[in-house]
């Protein structure tokens, strides 16, 4: 069960990332589980100098001591956790090593999923970047919106008139002209 709005996130997701600075809800994120290095969103940067956002680790090895702390209420992971599907046609010695590379990565999820219900924490598995549709790409986008209590940003876009403040309902077609500043918003 997830608690809407969830203001305490552990967030492992760049995809989620670009997602809620467009919907203008990153301050629900107050764990990020990401190397300092690693961290390029410059809202995020400041958050974590102004110690509003704590560094947690990494996705292989979370701060699960600072989810306590933190009392989180949402863990949000990259669709990279889950393992790759074995291509039947790879050669037996490929398919070997994919089969072992498949079984770690389902091992190390079982874990992180496993401490993070331990500590009552849901756990979502952001898997946009798996879409192949941009229409199914784009309905995460209404997911984190009910998530982060940010359901009338994610249906209505972020384009205002000209010359007011009213927003405007945009529809997909119209989202992909917009450009780059959108496209983060639609595609991942």
């Amino acid at each position: 069960i997830v608690t809407v709005p969830s203001d305490k996130t552990f967030m492992a997701s760049d995809e989620v990332i670009s997602m809620m600075e467009e919907l203008d809800c990153l301050d629900a994120i107050t764990l990020l589980a990401m190397d300092e290095k690693d961290v390029k969103n410059d809202t995020l940067k400041k958050a974590i100098k102004d110690e509003k956002i704590k560094l947690a680790g990494n996705l292989e090895k979370p701060d699960y001591a600072k989810v306590v702390k933190d009392e989180s209420t949402l863990a949000v992971l990259p669709g990279s956790v889950l393992p790759e599907e074995i291509d039947k046609n790879a050669k037996d010695k490929d398919k070997e090593k994919l089969e072992k590379e498949a079984k770690e990565k389902q091992e190390a999820l079982e874990k992180i999923e496993s401490r993070f219900a331990a500590l009552a924490v849901p756990v979502v598995i952001d898997r946009s970047a798996q879409e192949e549709e941009e229409l199914a790409q784009a309905e995460w986008v209404k997911v984190y919106g009910a998530f982060f209590g940010c359901e009338e940003e994610a249906e209505m876009g972020q384009r205002h008139n000209s010359g007011s403040d009213r927003r405007q309902p945009l529809g997909v077609d119209e989202i992909f002209k917009l450009g780059s500043g959108c496209r983060q918003l639609w595609l991942y």
